[in-house]
């Protein structure tokens, strides 16, 4: 299926790349490393809205993390990371598993 979401606020948002880490005992570049455009990054559409696709793992994630970044970012972002701090970015948003089912939106940011 999908990770999907809208980046709100941003003049000509399609200039910019989304990308979604999930953090189990690291983050981890979602769903999957070193690929391209739905496997590795999500451009953003002019209405501002990006899709991901998605896999199960073995581990289930306890937080997912979606970054607006420059496109340079997208296509050389890490596959792991100890911290999203070293991803220089334009928006970061953070959600819990728990935040996440509470609000009816797992697998949506």
């Amino acid at each position: 299926d999908f990770i999907k979401g809208k980046v709100a606020g941003f003049d000509k948002p399609q200039k910019y790349k989304v990308l979604v880490y999930v953090h189990t005992d690291k983050w981890y570049i979602h769903p999957y490393a070193g690929q391209d455009e739905g496997s590795s990054w999500a451009a953003i559409k002019e209405d501002g809205t990006w899709s991901i696709t998605t896999t199960k793992r073995q581990s289930n994630a306890n937080k997912v993390a979606a970054l607006v970044v420059d496109p340079a970012v997208a296509e050389d972002a890490p596959g792991t990371l100890e911290s999203l701090e070293r991803i220089k970015n334009h928006a970061l948003m953070i959600y819990s598993r728990e935040q996440m089912k509470a609000q009816h939106w797992y697998g949506k940011l």
